[in-house]
């Protein structure tokens, strides 16, 4: 199994340098290999509105991925 920092590193690595669908692609790898790391969302997002693209899915995502990180502190002050 892949890990899914590889996809985010190259996926910042293509955001970097313009190549925003490459981004787009490697950052929605990373969602399938971890759901729950909200990473992957917030990557989403940056390459969509790299894209030109702010629609309902960008913003569903940034909401989904600040969902993850409230639930991801409520668990760390339990």
């Amino acid at each position: 199994m892949v890990a899914p920092i590889r996809h985010v590193r190259r996926c910042l690595s293509y955001l970097m340098i313009n190549k925003a669908e490459e981004a787009l692609r490697d950052a929605m790898q990373a969602q399938i290999i971890n759901p729950e790391w909200s990473l992957a969302f917030y990557l989403q997002t940056a390459a969509l509105l790299s894209l030109g693209i702010l629609d309902k899915d960008a913003h569903e995502m940034l909401e989904d991925a600040i969902f993850l990180d409230s639930q991801r502190k409520i668990h760390w002050y339990a």
